[in-house]
Order: structure tokens, then sequence, then C-alpha cells
């Protein structure tokens, strides 16, 4: 980051700069993540200078006010889009197998150290892509599927659409509405759910209604709970 821009010191002051004699400051990035029921956010960076060299956390947010600390950086609107971003993918697994290469490296590396190295733990490969995941629900018998281990589902945004020819029957949108669906039968649709049927490619007729229910579905392991459990990598 340039020592004169504004984007440097709208995160640290030039007194803490001078102060510490910083010669050359890195954004890194940035620590997202919630303590009990707080959420964190902090700037990471890279500070090398006449007293120090290492890595600085600057506090993003606060919250007890809750306010977000440094406005004039931007980060409060782009930290949003980057995760809206990540979390507008369709997630493809792929399991990282074992090659003759993995055996060969560790046999060498066995025998610097002296000592027999196990083999890493397997692990998935996550792949993000742009599409939209499909759901559907069926009624009948459960899976007999024997999954062999448990693995990551991604936290994602879960989104249920159910239209029909106007009017909409006075009940089935009590009915609705009880069960946290929007329903759009005059007015115009939200921006965000706009968006939602767009993503989803969704066209509706002039003669039509929507009703629109989405939520955030948080992350988990799944899988049999006697199975060993598979780390994921997502790239």
């Amino acid at each position: 980051m340039s020592l004169t821009g504004a984007s440097l010191y709208s995160r640290v002051t030039p007194q803490t700069l001078n102060q510490f004699g910083v010669s050359r400051l890195n954004l890194l990035g940035f620590i997202l993540g919630e303590v009990g029921e707080d959420f964190i956010c902090y700037v990471v960076t890279h500070m090398k200078g006449r007293n120090v060299d290492g890595i600085g956390l600057i506090s993003l947010y606060d919250p007890k006010i809750p306010e977000w600390n440094q406005p004039q950086s931007l980060d409060p609107w782009v930290l949003p889009a980057i995760i809206n971003q990540i979390n507008s993918h369709k997630t493809v697994i792929l399991e990282q197998n074992f090659s003759s290469s993995h055996r060969f490296d560790r046999k060498q590396l066995s025998k610097k150290a002296k000592v027999f190295l196990p083999l890493p733990e397997p692990f998935y490969v996550v792949h993000l892509q742009e599409k939209v995941t499909e759901e559907s629900f069926r009624k009948g018998t459960p899976s007999t599927i024997a999954w062999a281990h448990r693995w990551d589902v991604r936290g994602h945004e879960v989104v249920r659409i159910t239209r029909g020819t106007q009017p909409i029957d006075p009940k089935l949108m009590k009915k609705l509405k009880k069960r946290g669906y929007r329903v759009y039968d005059v007015a115009p649709l939200g921006a965000e759910d706009l968006r939602r049927l767009n993503v989803k490619g969704v066209r509706l007729l002039h003669d039509e209604w929507v009703a629109v229910l989405s939520f955030w579905r948080d992350s988990y392991v799944k899988g049999p709970k006697d199975k060993p459990y598979l780390p994921s990598v997502r790239v």
C-alpha cells in the first residue's frame, strides 16, 4: 500500500507509521468470524520499519456499538460484495486420491527422517462454479446409500419459489405468509427477490403471482456419524 495514499490513512494514522518508523506496509487480507454471538472483522497487514517487522491486526468492526470503525476505507461495502460473490457459487466435490507420486515422496521423506512417515489424511477439493444448485423435495422411502465417510457442506442461501395464475387464493396467501414467504400478487418484486429469480432463471408471466422464501443454512458435516470425517479444501 502506498504510504501516501488515502486508502492507507483510512486504516492507519500517519502518527502511528511515524512512531514505528514504518517504511513498507502490505495489505494481506481480512479475518471474519464470530466469537459467541459477536461478529468480528480485522484487516491483516504486514508492517516493516525501524522498530517493527511483523503482522498487524486492525479492528474494522466494534460489536458492542455495533458500528464499523473505518467506513472511509469502503470495507463495509467491499467485504459483503466479496462474500456474496463467493456464496453465489455452486460447489462441486471431487475426491483427492493418493497417487504413486505421493507414495514415492513419502518413501523418500521417510528415508531422510529415518522413520516411516504416514500418508497425510485424504481430503476433498471443492471447486466453486457459477451455477445454481437445484433441490428437489420428494416424499417416500429414505435413501439407502451406504456412505463411506462424512464431509463438509458449505453455508449457503436457500431459495424456494412458488408461483401461480392470478388471482391467488386468499387462504393460500395466508398459508404462504405464515411459512415466511414474501408474496407478490400486485406489488412489484423487491430488488433482492428479483435478483434471486433472475439467478434461477425464473421468468414471470404478466398474469402470475409469485412467492419467495429465502434463508441462510449454516455449514455442517454430513454423513453417517460412525464413518471417518474427510475435511475439504476450497479453490
